[in-house]
């Protein structure tokens, strides 16, 4: 068996630079056949070949002899298979790497590229890249190895390469076992890695509390196979997971299927879905015939990439309503940049005075940076070569079956962002790790309430006795679960509230369960949160109403940092209710019994609805920020308390000067914090927006050391001080609702200007749409008929060669060159009794007559506004082309016509009859600069005087034959009309 290799140039020539017979060896040989001329290269364990210049290692490369040259010799070698129904296959993969030579070749004249694409076979197998990766080595010293992608010939390639110090840049390798760097010291990683990969499936589990999970993979498939493996092991740290594995074919039958979900059932209730998208797509009907879509089961799935290789993760098949294209993958564009970044590299070792053909070197400088320019935009690669991923968590949105966005993940700094709330089924809460019962049921009665001792019992019948009695005045806030598992520990922190009575804390009733999920029983807070009360109420707050809202949150911090709870822990201007007298109440405090059945997903959000969950991390103090397992204490509360503060004085988000919010920059904002550089990054807040006091007292609050910060009885001490309170409850209460009361009454005020002025300008905008007489009756709700007007004037005009201006413009100039003459033509019709019923393009047309008849005058007003539209083109230059003057055509005829309203989106009201086809033929047959006018318009002139009109003779109209027509010369009312006759011949109608 032989191998024919043909050296080609990458300047597109046909000529070959060479081309070599050498036997293969078969790849049970291993690297034992001789494959460099002249010498034999023993066989070694892949993870013992011998080092450069040892005995039975392959010749060296001279780098000392590429350097004297002025330009540096770039040898590239890709080894790729081909025809492997991969996405790393060289009929897909291979042009992009060509177009990347190609383009390192033009950006950097002073390196000389070459390449070669060496076929791995269809298959990807170590001995085979091996052997080829020698082979390539021993004929012409390698600079470069791009490629390949999978995990199972890199291990061999990777380590060769090594020890030849020759960079290896490739966009797969995902495998866990090529992350080890000392071994695979040269190997740069541009696609995601098992590593990174593991780190957000840790994450999600975590954040649900899963810690039993059934990792279900298809054997046959060499993505799923890595992923299991690399899920082998349990997670280490306080977060343990246990993981099941489950393999299967791509052919098993409906029954194999549905015994292997039943088994991992038994095992737990999360499936984590390592297969191509058919298999997925078998996988989930059969769980559905099983019944495993009753909310308990979560059913997980990786799709690295989109690729018809790894099949169609979407719910539709062909044949279906969705059509889904194929799109460039990662592994393509990967390759491509590896060779941009390799080049780039190669550049800055020589600017810098280094050796390129050392490949550690050149390694060395693409690692732990930031490289922009290729085709995938901004890659960062950290200290171990590999590529930092970000991922996107979808779930299948069930209104519309599509996938959509719930979460993104950073893998540069290791944080999850939840976008939106995943559609669990039926609307509850994420499945639990484990159900009541067991995972095979038997762990007794599945009741969720199971109370024996009295004293226990007794209190909960008093507790929801309470309710009972209160139902009038109090609101159900669902807590996201459907039952509830009542322990003594809850009861007593139950007990714990109710005793916890303030006039600044929300009064938590007790818990409900109804129609299938559990509720929280509160006082009813008809105001909302502060937060969404600044950000979208149109009140006006004086200094006097801010003040006594902080005094208020103040007031309840200090009762509960001095009560048996502690400290509030997740304060937010979502957790700041405002009830109907303005008072604001505190809730999302205590009952940590009742927070560890809540679903991670909306454990923070307990009582608060206005923000999410990532969002809430921006009132999180700085020292918890960076130790999310530290008790959250009374200090913390302070800094949360010194953002509300921002909130008050700016009535914006957080940080409100970054607005809007997106996920990345919420994502930055707390790096930031985090970081506590000197000054802390805080929100920016002018002092014009607020008094001095305010501004210092947030300044106080958000302090970087806990300590340095003021206590909540301090706070309230300072703000007594500064709070004008009325000597007693009541006349507080009604000076706090005066003012609210007379900001209501400015407001009603400001509203119906405002109102009066968007009716005003809403009519005026009627009135340029429909005729002012037409506007009025629709406004009064009567019917606008058809009607029959038995003589009216009907005006065209158009721009003489507009066709030939606007091939020499661009559209944006026709736009403005249009909107500039047709204003200029609005402001002079509006001196005479028409109508404009429409500009189409460069065609201007006007009527007069209706809807408001004016007996004869429609003649006089039509022909005098043409005259002056005739002498104020002559002053009209074109915008983009001041020295080009536009010219005027214009016909004008009289007759009968009907008129209506017509349609309810955008109503026009357009004129219908012979008269109006017979202005346009006016129009069209007239000459530049000229009014045309039809007999019948001359005659009613006639009665005017003062028209000067001349005969132009007879034209031939479509439809109508030879008629008579006249050109209008000007209007002068001291002289008495006349015609000067001037016969010029039939002219045929356009």
């Amino acid at each position: 068996m032989t191998d024919v290799v043909e050296l080609r140039p990458t300047d597109g020539s046909t000529e070959p630079l060479a081309t070599h017979v050498q036997p293969r060896a078969h790849a049970g040989q291993g690297l034992a056949r001789d494959v460099c001329p002249g010498s034999l290269i023993p066989a070694h364990p892949l993870d013992q070949l011998p080092a450069p210049g040892s005995p039975g290692a392959p010749p060296p490369a001279a780098p000392a002899a590429r350097l004297r040259s002025p330009v540096f010799e770039a040898h590239l070698v890709s080894i790729i298979v081909s025809k492997a129904r991969t996405p790393f296959d060289y009929e897909i993969s291979g042009p992009a790497i060509e177009l990347a030579v190609e383009t390192v070749s033009q950006l950097y004249p002073h390196i000389r590229f070459t390449h070669v694409y060496r076929n791995g076979s269809n298959r990807c197998t170590p001995d085979e890249a091996g052997y080829l990766a020698a082979e390539e080595h021993c004929r012409r010293p390698v600079t470069a190895f791009i490629g390949p992608g999978c995990s199972e010939a890199l291990t061999s390639l990777g380590r060769m390469a090594a020890k030849w110090n020759v960079p290896v840049l490739t966009s797969g390798g995902s495998s866990q076992l090529l992350g080890d760097k000392k071994v695979f010291s040269t190997l740069t990683r541009l696609s995601h890695t098992m590593d990174d990969l593991k780190q957000l499936i840790r994450r999600v589990f975590i954040k649900y509390q899963w810690r039993n999970i059934a990792v279900i993979y298809n054997e046959e498939w060499s993505y799923s196979r890595l992923l299991g493996t690399a899920l082998r092991r349990r997670f280490d740290g306080p977060d343990r997971l246990h993981i099941e594995h489950y393999p299967f074919r791509a052919d098993a039958s409906p029954n194999k299927i549905r015994q292997l979900l039943t088994s991992a059932a038994e095992q737990a209730r999360v499936f984590l879905l390592a297969a191509q998208g058919d298999s997925i797509r078998s996988l989930l009907l059969e769980a559905h015939s099983l019944g495993f879509n009753n909310g308990e089961f979560a059913f997980l799935t990786v799709e690295p990439f989109r690729s018809k290789t790894l099949g169609n993760f979407g719910w539709h098949r062909e044949g279906d309503s969705e059509d889904r294209n194929e799109v460039t993958t990662p592994v393509v564009t990967g390759l491509y940049d590896s060779v941009i970044i390799y080049a780039w590299a190669v550049d800055q070792v020589l600017r810098s005075g280094g050796d390129p053909s050392n490949g550690v070197q050149v390694t060395r400088v693409i690692w732990n940076n930031t490289i922009s320019g290729g085709i995938s935009g901004i890659i960062k690669i950290n200290s171990y070569g590999d590529r930092e991923s970000d991922y996107t968590v979808t779930d299948i949105n069930p209104s519309t079956g599509d996938w959509e966005e719930v979460a993104h993940w950073s893998g540069a700094e290791g944080v999850l962002i939840e976008v939106h709330d995943v559609w669990w089924p039926g609307g509850g809460a994420a499945p639990a790790n484990q159900p009541l019962c067991g995972y095979a049921g038997d762990r007794g009665p599945c009741r969720p309430l199971e109370v024996t001792d009295p004293l226990v019992l007794s209190s909960l019948i008093v507790l929801l006795g309470l309710v009972a009695l209160s139902v009038a005045n109090v609101f159900l806030k669902p807590i996201g679960v459907s039952k509830l598992v009542v322990s003594k520990e809850m009861l007593l922190e139950f007990k714990q509230m109710r005793e916890t009575s303030h006039d600044n804390l929300l009064y938590l009733h007790g818990a409900l369960q109804f129609a299938g999920r559990v509720y929280f029983v509160t006082d009813y807070c008809s105001k909302g949160s502060l937060g969404h009360f600044l950000r979208n109420s149109p009140l006006k707050l004086d200094w006097s109403l801010r003040r006594a809202i902080v005094f208020d949150i103040v007031s309840g911090l200090d009762y509960l940092h001095h009560s048996e709870i502690g400290s509030h822990g997740s304060l937010t201007s979502s957790d700041c209710l405002l009830n109907g007298r303005f008072t604001v109440k505190l809730t999302g405090f205590g009952m940590g019994s009742v927070r560890a059945q809540m679903p991670p997903n909306v454990r923070p959000e307990f009582i608060a609805q206005y923000v999410t969950i990532s969002e809430r991390l921006l009132w999180v103090a700085p020292e918890n920020l960076r130790d999310q397992e530290k008790p959250r204490v009374a200090t913390g509360d302070i800094f949360s308390f010194a953002i509300i503060l921002q909130e008050i004085a700016t009535r914006t988000m957080p940080y409100g000067h970054m607005t809007p919010l997106e996920p990345p920059d919420v994502l930055e904002i707390l790096q930031r914090v985090r970081a506590g550089t000197t000054p802390p990054f805080r929100p920016e807040v002018s002092r014009d927006l607020v008094d001095e006091a305010h501004f210092e007292l947030m300044r106080q609050c958000w302090d970087e050391l806990p300590h340095q910060r003021p206590t909540a009885a301090a706070l309230k001490r300072q703000l007594t001080r500064t709070v004008k309170a009325s000597p007693n409850l009541l006349d507080a209460l009604l000076e706090r609702m005066e003012r609210y009361v007379s900001n209501l009454e400015d407001l009603v005020e400001e509203k119906s200007a405002a109102f009066l002025e968007e009716k005003r300008r809403s009519e005026e905008l009627l009135y340029q749409v429909l005729p002012r007489y037409i506007a009025e009756q629709l406004k009064q709700g009567k019917q606008v008929r058809p009607e029959n007007f038995e003589s009216v004037t009907v005006y065209f005009s158009d721009i003489v060669e507009f066709t030939a201006l606007s091939a020499i413009s661009t559209p944006i100039q026709v736009v403005d060159m249009l909107n500039g003459l047709y204003t200029l033509f609005d402001r002079i019709i509006s001196n005479y009794d028409v109508y404009k019923v429409e500009t189409i393009g460069d065609a201007y047309m006007v009527v007069s007559g209706l809807p408001v008849r004016n007996g004869n005058l429609h003649a006089k007003h039509i022909c005098l506004m043409a005259l002056s539209l005739l002498e104020a083109i002559k002053q009209f230059h074109v915008p983009h082309d001041p020295e080009k003057t536009l010219q005027l055509r214009a016909g004008i005829h009289t007759g009968p016509v009907a008129a209506g309203v017509v349609g309810l989106k955008m109503p026009r009201y357009c004129l219908f009859g012979d008269t109006v086809n017979t202005a346009s033929r006016m129009e069209t047959t007239g000459h530049a600069m000229n009014i045309h006018i039809s007999s019948g318009t001359r005659d009613l002139l006639n009665s005017f005087g003062g028209f000067q009109a001349v005969p132009r003779g007879g034209v031939v109209m479509k439809g109508k034959g030879v008629m008579k027509t006249f050109w209008l010369l000007g209007y002068n009312q001291d002289v008495n009309t006349r015609d000067v006759i001037e016969d010029l011949g039939p002219v045929e109608s356009e």
